[in-house]
């Protein structure tokens, strides 16, 4: 066990094709019985409210640690204090805070991935490696029910719950999927023979009955689905520590790299697989973590040494990352975003794990500015011969803001082989510049460029398609 904690010391501190599809069939192991309930004492305060052009943070106590956040059909914002052994309930309207304090003590409090809320059944469901147990509480009677894991160190991580009620789990250390029906029955399935793989992240695809969930040690991700588990190898597209899922309306999966400063796009029916860098190079790390997909299939997702929630638009291309004031409590200039969820009206929120803050982007404000490449001087997908051919696109940055821009460019699958450069990499306002890309030998294939224009509050950019030939 010591190995496992440093590994994930490691990889969430550090923070942290289809090589082949294959089934593998286990039985679950299953557990049949009543969860242990108790009554709860709340607490009730109201939060500092602090708005900004595109943020909004609602102030907790000191210390309060909070670590993940879900939202209900209602708006209501829930969240748990690592810090405080502590479920909290927000009101964005109002600020109004309520603490509910659970009955279980610990000197090193909660360690929690993953919430659910269930709004059909007024249950909030969280995870806790501390305890070894998935809690929900009921937010009509303020009671707390904990279903203890029967293997020790299981490590319950991220969890979802499906149209039925059924509450789905991942244990990182315990290489299982788990299942807690509304019944109240548990049940559990073997992932791997590899000890090492450790389930993460989990999502319910409703539409089409399937459950999905990561592998972050083996670069894979896992369906579920009619009593039997699947495994999508993606290795082969040179991934590394596949952590946070969401699943679009058209049955594409978004997944985070919890290493790099990607974000990937796979189909397990077609095997399209694309990567996208953030603004940060791949490098320096940009840590995405968990990540969300909202009714317009825009994908939302946390960057945790990005300081930023992003948020990509895959009709446009686009990528938005709204970066969050650190204020004097950061940690090395990071609040500690580590989780993100959203809300009925499209709302993303996050938690700030350490400055003590709950904050949500408002993204139906309008943006500062824009990047935008002539259509005329660009078609769908740039051909570059391989041969130190060069390609020089024209853009423009327009908007409102009379603030200071500078540009970037990140390939998300670099080979080494692509160069970039600005006729103008920075500018106050409004300008336009040129775009060149060469190519000094890529193989043949399909590429991704992330290009960005940043500003003290935003940073825009525009994913580009490239051929090399």
């Amino acid at each position: 066990m010591t190995n496992k904690l440093r590994r994930l010391t490691l990889v969430l501190g550090i923070i942290v094709v289809l090589l082949g599809a294959y089934t593998l069939l286990y039985s679950p192991f299953s557990i049949v019985g009543r969860p242990s309930q108790s009554k709860t004492t709340s607490i009730s305060y109201n939060a500092q409210i602090q708005r900004q052009e595109f943020v909004t943070e609602y102030s907790l106590p000191p210390n309060s640690e909070p670590n993940v956040v879900g939202v209900g059909s209602d708006g209501t914002v829930w969240s748990v204090l690592q810090n405080s052994s502590a479920l909290v309930e927000l009101d964005p309207s109002s600020g109004a805070v309520h603490q509910y304090i659970l009955p279980f003590s610990s000197k090193v409090g909660l360690q929690t991935w993953g919430i659910a809320v269930d709004s059909s059944r007024n249950l909030v469901w969280f995870t806790d490696q501390t305890s070894n147990s998935v809690w929900n509480f009921n937010i009509t009677s303020h009671t707390f029910a904990r279903y203890s894991l029967p293997a020790k160190n299981s490590f319950p991580f991220d969890i979802a719950v499906d149209s039925k009620g059924d509450a789905w789990f991942t244990e990182y250390f315990g290489g299982k999927l788990g299942e807690i029906t509304s019944t109240g029955r548990l049940a559990e399935w073997n992932v791997s023979s590899d000890a090492y793989s450790e389930p993460a992240g989990i999502t319910i695809d409703n539409q089409r009955n399937v459950v999905w969930f990561t592998l972050l040690q083996g670069n894979s991700v896992c369906s579920f689905s009619n009593g039997r588990i699947q495994l999508y190898n993606l290795s082969g597209y040179g991934v590394s520590y596949v952590t946070g899922i969401a699943v679009d309306s058209g049955g594409n999966l978004w997944l985070t790299q919890h290493g790099p400063s990607l974000i990937s796009e796979y189909n397990p029916t077609t095997h399209y697989f694309r990567s996208i860098s953030t603004s940060i190079p791949p490098l320096n790390t940009s840590l995405p973590y968990f990540v969300a997909v909202d009714q317009s299939n825009r994908v939302w997702f946390d960057e945790h040494y990005g300081n930023s929630i992003a948020v990509f638009n895959p009709q446009d291309s686009s990528l938005v990352e709204y970066l969050i004031p650190p204020g004097p409590d950061a940690f090395a200039n990071l609040t500690g975003a580590v989780q993100i969820g959203l809300g009925p009206d499209g709302r993303a929120w996050f938690p700030e794990l350490y400055t003590g803050r709950i904050g949500s982007v408002n993204s139906s404000e309008d943006l500062s500015y824009n990047l935008t490449f002539q259509n005329s001087s660009i078609p769908q997908s740039p051909i570059v011969s391989n041969d130190g051919s060069t390609v020089t696109l024209n853009f423009s940055i327009a908007g409102k803001c009379n603030c200071g821009i500078s540009l970037n460019a990140y390939m998300s699958n670099s080979t080494g082989k692509f160069s970039f450069s600005f006729g103008r990499d920075s500018g106050i306002g409004n300008f336009s510049s040129t775009f060149t890309i060469r190519n000094t030998g890529a193989e043949r294939g399909v590429y991704f460029v992330t290009v960005s224009a940043k500003s003290a509050s935003i940073t825009v950019s525009r994913v580009l398609e490239i051929q090399s030939n």
